[in-house]
């Protein structure tokens, strides 16, 4: 998508792009750029043609820049959106088509549940149980969990009526290999973030879990 209409999506299914407000958020970010290996859009652009400033999306202050070398050069003045490589931060056209990268919005819950236990917290201290419906959301939620040691996470993920589907209504894709036919009982799904793979567990099974915040 270009910039506008991943700012779009954003903001229909999340809140906005992505804003990196702290040291933290710029280190998680980079090491996303790292694992995917992917050029994506974040949530920053010019606060007008030609201008040298800079503004998030969501008007917090532009305090984290992280840019390659020789960037932002403006080329042909016609780069007014950031986008994030492997090498840092590139002011791009808004127009090019890219990934791109929502505000995160999802908590590691290190309390171990039941996959029912787990969707009732969230519901009630959080907007509900997130779901890891894109390999952004998997490589950000690996490196929540890695100082944790935790093997596996409940996620939003849930098998009824003969199919699986996403708690927050986003599709599947092929990313999410799961029994297409799972055994009475095993028709919860847990991100296995050590081995970097899907499982359908016994809903009884005790876990982490993430939430949305959002």
């Amino acid at each position: 998508m270009n910039w506008t209409a991943a700012q779009s999506y954003c903001k229909a299914n999340y809140t906005n792009l992505a804003v990196i407000a702290t040291r933290e958020e710029n280190l998680k970010v980079r090491e996303i750029a790292n694992n995917l290996r992917t050029t994506f859009w974040i949530g920053m652009n010019r606060t007008a043609k030609l201008s040298e400033t800079w503004q998030w999306c969501n008007r917090e202050p532009t305090g984290i820049y992280n840019w390659r070398v020789n960037e932002p050069n403006n080329n042909l003045d016609n780069e007014d959106c950031v986008s994030v490589t492997t090498s840092g931060w590139n002011d791009s056209p808004c127009s090019s088509t890219s990934d791109f990268l929502c505000d995160w919005n999802i908590i590691f819950v290190q309390e171990i549940m039941t996959w029912e236990e787990a969707l009732k917290y969230c519901k009630t201290y959080y907007k509900g149980m997130a779901s890891l419906s894109t390999e952004t959301k998997m490589t950000l939620a690996e490196s929540e969990t890695a100082q944790s040691g935790t093997a596996r996470v409940w996620t939003g993920l849930r098998f009824l009526d003969g199919k699986w589907f996403w708690l927050s209504n986003e599709q599947i894709d092929s990313q999410v290999s799961v029994s297409e036919c799972p055994a009475l009982q095993y028709h919860c799904g847990a991100r296995n973030v050590m081995k970097n793979m899907w499982e359908n567990r016994h809903c009884n099974d005790r876990l982490s879990f993430f939430c949305y915040t959002k």
